[in-house]
């Protein structure tokens, strides 16, 4: 729980560093080129918010749902991990999208996707089984 601590408060004393020196994105988090130019809201009017708590107030909804919907499942990923950082597994860990979606291969038509399984099957086999 350290390291997840101390990694929250690095990035919070990044982001306030950033946000106090007037850096911010160029674009809207919401309206844009192709929104109302009425409720467009650029993160230059957040940046311009004195109150963090008003900042956050001016988030739309969609956008504090997609922050705790990423928390939440970055969450779920580490506890559900085995072997479980509390267990041996190795803290602040997480498995890259590449392994997470089949080690970065694609396969596409019906006889890669034999290939792709052969080879993949292959590393899983009794070494007398093995070409």
């Amino acid at each position: 729980a350290e390291i997840k601590h101390g990694r929250v408060a690095m990035a919070a004393f990044v982001g306030f560093c950033v946000q106090s020196n007037g850096i911010h994105f160029p674009w809207d988090i919401k309206g844009g080129i192709l929104g109302d130019a009425a409720t467009a809201l650029s993160y230059g009017d957040l940046s311009a918010i004195p109150a963090p708590v008003d900042q956050w107030a001016a988030v739309p909804t969609a956008g504090k749902l997609q922050i705790l919907g990423t928390i939440a499942v970055l969450e779920f990923v580490g506890e559900t991990m085995e072997p479980h950082y509390m267990r041996g597994g190795k803290p602040g860990f997480y498995p890259s999208l590449k392994d997470a979606a089949g080690g970065g291969k694609v396969c596409r038509d019906t006889s890669e996707q034999l290939h792709c399984h052969l080879e993949d099957t292959s590393e899983t086999r009794p070494r007398h089984f093995r070409d």
